[in-house]
């Protein structure tokens, strides 16, 4: 599902303010927590980031890019930035690969899974 199909869903003129919340600003940083979100809701297996396309949830029939503007490495890093403690990062930096667990406040755990390789990272989270 698109992120526009999934906030048309919603109903209203709000759908196009929620698109705004997922994509912020002039930075074009999309929020981890309505991808968790929109995660959830949507019953999908996994969101994959990697860098030069838009995030891709997949469900049991397909893989999708959301509709939104494609991620730069830089974003993808502070997307599991922000998700990650600095210990998570450090070992990611000196592995090349971390896995852990994700709670959020009152939610469901999430894995993520990441990779470095030079300077790109990739993460799924599921």
């Amino acid at each position: 599902m698109f992120l526009r199909d999934w906030c048309s869903r919603r109903s209203s003129p709000a759908a196009d303010a929620e698109i705004g919340r997922l994509v912020c600003g002039v930075s074009r940083m999309y929020d981890m927590d309505h991808l968790l979100t929109m995660l959830t809701i949507e019953k999908a297996r996994e969101l994959h980031f990697r860098a030069g396309s838009a995030p891709v949830i997949v469900s049991d029939s397909e893989e999708r890019p959301l509709q939104g503007p494609p991620i730069t490495n830089d974003d993808v890093f502070q997307l599991l930035r922000s998700i990650a403690t600095s210990r998570q990062m450090r070992d990611l930096r000196e592995r090349g690969m971390v896995h852990f667990v994700y709670t959020r406040r009152g939610r469901s755990p999430f894995v993520v899974r990441a990779t470095m390789k030079d300077a790109n990272v990739a993460f799924s989270v599921s």
